[in-house]
């Protein structure tokens, strides 16, 4: 008689205390305090119970595929955006830029004269690059001189003018070009960790500089 008394209460211990866990448990989840714990993610496995998530079983975030293609009359708008955070010499002007120089250049691509590319996020124009294709005698050929390359600033520093100088590269392979040039001053380091070396000084002139001088017109 004794014997079965102690083996109930040892039958009966282990799951009151086990109960009174549970009860305690679920209390908290249905009660939270006031400065909760941040929890930890879980997922059901094969038994439907949860079980913590590991950062590695987690799902990423897919990145924005960028892409690079010729440019469009549907993309003045923003390239003449990203040219007037671009240039530095000249101020450029609206009318100017959709009725000659944004036409011209469009022309010019088509015809195979020029390079005018955009790199493209997400239906967004990020990034243009323009560069015309030059014959030459010296050279035995076309040489493609790259001449602006103008990237929204949200995006550098992010591969995106990397990209757009790789594929004029890429187009001047496949055009017979004999050489890729950059006239450029401030982003020399740029163009040399992407293979470029340095050969010449670039020189300009700017035809009737001295009669806007003369007339008062000039700097």
């Amino acid at each position: 008689m004794a014997g079965r008394v102690l083996r109930e209460r040892l039958e009966r211990g282990p799951r009151s205390r086990i109960g009174v866990r549970l009860r305690s448990f679920r209390s908290t989840l249905d009660c939270p305090s006031s400065t909760p714990k941040p929890s930890t993610p879980t997922s059901p496995n094969a038994s439907g119970t949860t079980r913590p998530t590991s950062s590695a079983s987690r799902p990423t975030e897919r990145k924005a595929v960028m892409t690079v293609r010729d440019a469009s009359r549907e993309d003045a708008a923003d390239i003449y955006r990203l040219l007037c955070d671009f240039a530095t010499s000249y101020r450029p002007e609206r009318a100017v830029f959709e009725d000659r120089t944004f036409p011209r250049a469009l022309a010019a691509a088509a015809d195979g004269a020029a390079e005018f590319l955009v790199a493209e996020q997400t239906g967004a124009v990020v990034g243009y690059l323009l560069a015309a294709r030059v014959p030459t005698l010296f050279a035995g050929g076309t040489v493609m001189d790259v001449l602006e390359l103008a990237v929204d600033e949200a995006h550098r520093g992010r591969g995106t003018g990397s990209l757009l100088v790789r594929a004029a590269v890429t187009k001047a392979a496949a055009s017979g070009d004999v050489e890729v040039t950059v006239p450029t001053r401030r982003a020399v380091e740029f163009y040399k960790r992407l293979g470029f070396t340095e050969a010449a000084t670039y020189l300009k002139y700017t035809p009737g500089r001295e009669t806007a001088a003369a007339n008062g017109d000039g700097p």
